[in-house]
């Protein structure tokens, strides 16, 4: 989404170059400063390119919004079969001394990604060992794979998450170095067209510039 800021910028350019370019009487004052119609075009054509990049910012942001969004459904599911799992597996091994340690069933729930998926991991890789025994306690052997196959995915997600952001980053500064340029060579050009036209205040009102 545009800035208000960048908006009102953006517009003013829009004003200035275009009625510079399609009015004869001002690109004829502002060629006599070095600022002819193909010079002009090169400050039409940064903005050009800005919209491009622009949309490439908005792009890449709702890429990374959506890369996030699946991965916290993804996670949300998995965590609420996790709690499931590891509840009756607490029941199940409560006097079974070398599960319950394999299992690390006394290990309080981890909260942030990195931690998570180790912890959820390595209980899905050492339960299947002794799916049966869920199996009394109404949880079959087909849940628990799913359930894992659910948590691979999540490693997936994050890494295109990671590079969906870093895309989105890198979009961001593209934007940001496109409009710099363009800042300043909109600041030249307007102390030009003040110069030039110093004697034609409607004209530069033309521009989108008020007469000082």
């Amino acid at each position: 989404m545009v800035k208000v800021k960048e908006a009102y910028f953006l517009n003013q350019v829009d004003v200035a170059v275009d009625n510079a370019l399609s009015t004869p009487e001002i690109l004829s004052q502002l060629e006599v400063y070095g600022y002819d119609a193909k010079k002009i075009k090169q400050g039409q054509a940064m903005r050009r390119a800005l919209d491009e990049l622009m949309m490439q910012q908005e792009d890449a942001h709702l890429a990374a919004k959506d890369a996030t969004r699946v991965l916290n459904e993804v996670r949300q599911q998995a965590e609420t079969m996790f709690g499931t799992h590891l509840s009756i597996a607490r029941i199940a091994f409560r006097d079974d001394t070398t599960f319950w340690n394999a299992l690390k069933l006394g290990q309080a729930r981890e909260r942030n990604l990195p931690d998570w998926l180790v912890q959820v991991q390595r209980f899905y890789t050492r339960i299947v060992v002794v799916a049966k025994e869920m199996e009394k306690y109404n949880v079959p052997q087909k849940e628990l794979i799913e359930t894992r196959k659910l948590i691979a995915q999540i490693g997936n997600l994050q890494r295109l998450q990671k590079k969906a952001k870093g895309q989105a980053q890198m979009a961001t500064q593209a934007k940001n170095m496109a409009i710099n340029d363009l800042e300043i060579w909109m600041r030249r050009f307007i102390r030009i067209a003040r110069v030039a036209l110093e004697e034609n205040p409607q004209q530069l009102e033309m521009l989108g510039f008020v007469a000082s």
